[in-house]
């Protein structure tokens, strides 16, 4: 999903009445980072699930533009994107420190 805040809360805004009816699916959008939060509350309470696109798998200290675990806790994202075994794979593992 590539869309401005306002634009990513009208999504939601028009998917929702679908959502709500779908019995045999899970509807989840995944906003970029900068509009997960008003995704987040223009979905609350309805069946749409606002997942994050990526993290970083560090607690914190993540590299430059990268989010970690801890930012998207305050947005409400159910999950990622990442979590996902196929994009996990092509993320670089972590190395020891």
């Amino acid at each position: 999903m590539y869309k401005t805040i306002a634009e990513a809360v009208d999504f939601i805004e028009k998917i929702k009445p679908v959502a709500d009816k779908a019995e045999h699916c899970e509807v989840v959008v995944a906003p970029p980072f900068t509009a997960l939060a008003a995704a987040a509350l223009a979905a609350k309470g309805s069946k749409v699930a606002v997942s994050a696109q990526d993290l970083h798998w560090d607690k914190e200290g993540a590299h430059t533009g990268d989010v970690s675990p801890g930012m998207l806790v305050t947005p409400a994202a159910r999950t990622s994107l990442s979590d996902i075994p196929n994009a996990a794979t092509t993320m670089a593992k972590p190395t020891s420190r």
